[in-house]
């Protein structure tokens, strides 16, 4: 059945823009979406549903990317420069983090534009190790971060049940790995972890992958292999 008219039958909003999509373990996967409804949509293939996430951000316009890290924590970047989990049990994020990349500088006047304005600072790209709890995530401005995903202890213990299980299930979040951080300029627009773990690939464009929003970065597009040392 086409997107809009599962949605159309679930009463939700059809006026949206997929950005991202990642693939999960069964038979379902997760989108990312942007001006119309910024937010997250998991989609059961085999049933034709759809069930919707919010930012809960009345200032956010886009969830720019997605990293399904499994069938029940999704990562997503955001335009707001903003980083937000959810977990497919809780309908809003369960953790946020803004800024999660440097607060740019603002953009010199020219002759195209006279005025001196901010730089766009999206959360551009976002990934993880498989099997790990390395995340990287990057941004409109250049700048790579690694985070370490953070999940309770207490979701693996022996006598946890019901509702405090359930809680403890949804306390995750991301902390930055000090000093594990790249700046390379243009705009990140893929990350991407290699199987053996001993690269991180790193698509870097002049541009936003879907348009002209920024003047163009003085960077030659290309793909840039970061070497790993992950043990």
């Amino acid at each position: 059945m086409p997107l809009k008219e599962v949605l159309q039958d679930q009463g939700a909003r059809t006026n949206i823009e997929v950005l991202g999509l990642c693939g999960l373990i069964s038979e379902r996967c997760v989108s990312c979406s942007g001006f119309g409804g910024p937010g997250v949509c998991v989609w059961k293939v085999p049933e034709e549903i759809c069930v919707q996430y919010s930012t809960k951000n009345v200032l956010e316009s886009s969830v720019e990317c997605i990293y399904a890290v499994n069938d029940e924590i999704f990562i997503g970047g955001a335009s707001t420069n903003t980083i937000y989990i959810w977990h497919s049990s809780r309908g809003s994020p369960v953790f946020t983090i803004s800024p999660a990349h440097p607060v740019a500088k603002l953009c010199p006047p020219s002759e195209s534009e006279p005025f001196i304005r901010p730089v766009a600072n999206w959360v551009s790209a976002v990934t993880g190790l498989y099997g790990t709890d390395l995340i990287a995530s990057g941004s409109s401005t250049g700048h790579i971060q690694f985070w370490r995903l953070v999940q309770p202890q207490s979701e693996r213990s022996i006598g946890v049940k019901g509702q405090q299980q359930q809680q403890s299930r949804t306390q995750v979040s991301i902390e930055r790995i000090p000093g594990l951080s790249i700046s390379l300029g243009g705009f990140i627009n893929g990350l991407a972890f290699s199987s053996d773990r001993r690269y991180l690939a790193v698509c870097l464009g002049q541009e936003h992958r879907f348009g002209h929003w920024e003047p163009r970065r003085h960077i030659k597009n290309g793909l840039f292999l970061v070497p790993l040392n992950v043990s």
